[in-house]
């Protein structure tokens, strides 16, 4: 973090969810370099407050309620750093087209923050073999779904990825599980399965699909056997095979 102590950024975070602004907030006094010296919850605000402050770094929401990151950065003349903030793998590669530094997904964890800082201190450098190769896999997953239409009477109803807990099938018919509502969806679990991002989502059994930012934490019982448990309402349990066991705690480590 050597860098990090000899270069002071002024700093501005556009973030419209509380718990990802409190934990970006608790993680940056552990940078030096970084002064925090305004934050914004919307995209009017926030465009507002660039022009004004003209701050070197900003923490940018892709997700805003009355626009999106790439929108405030269209109406803004000031140019600073930016490190975009998103839950979608997908919008990494419009953040690079936008000269974005770097994206964050949440939850943000402080190694990744390091990174994307220092990544803002060495800009003029030539881009690492690293990003490029993310970028190229970023591209490759960009047809994966991210949004579900089901259909209820005489209405579609359309449900964001980041809302979906898991996925099950149950007496031959493959239901769609948020926080705490089920849906019929129509479609295969070996048909889900190839559209979903691998990055957001586990096969963890036959039957069961479940979303990798849902899970609380695994359980194990007395005869050895682990279970998923969601944050959802009703803190679902699902069973997982063995034979998805070891990749689950593969994925899961890669998200801390």
């Amino acid at each position: 973090m050597n860098d990090l102590l000899e270069t002071k950024l002024d700093t501005v975070i556009v973030e419209d969810h509380p718990d990802c602004l409190i934990q970006l907030k608790a993680l940056l006094p552990g940078f030096p370099g970084i002064c925090l010296i305004g934050e914004a919850g919307d995209g009017k605000s926030a465009i507002e407050l660039i022009q004004r402050s003209k701050p070197h770094l900003v923490f940018l929401d892709i997700h805003l309620p009355d626009m999106d990151g790439f929108q405030v950065l269209k109406h803004i003349s000031h140019e600073p750093a930016v490190i975009f903030i998103t839950a979608y793998h997908q919008y990494a590669v419009q953040a690079f087209e936008v000269n974005g530094v770097d994206y964050l997904l949440k939850p943000v964890s402080k190694e990744r923050l390091e990174r994307a800082i220092n990544k803002v201190l060495q800009r003029s450098a030539a881009p690492y073999d690293a990003v490029l190769k993310t970028v190229q896999t970023l591209l490759s997953q960009k047809t994966k779904k991210i949004r579900f239409s089901i259909k209820r009477g005489d209405q579609l109803l359309v449900i964001l990825q980041d809302q979906v807990f898991y996925f099950k099938v149950e007496d031959r018919y493959l239901y769609l599980c948020t926080y705490d509502k089920a849906f019929i969806y129509n479609s295969t679990l070996r048909q889900l399965e190839q559209s979903l991002d691998p990055e957001l989502f586990l096969r963890i059994n036959k039957s069961q699909i479940a979303s990798l930012d849902k899970i609380r934490c695994l359980k194990r019982d007395y005869m050895n056997r682990y279970r998923v448990i969601l944050q959802d309402k009703n803190n679902t349990a699902l069973k997982i095979s063995r034979k998805y066991l070891q990749q689950l705690k593969e994925k899961l480590d890669n998200l801390v």
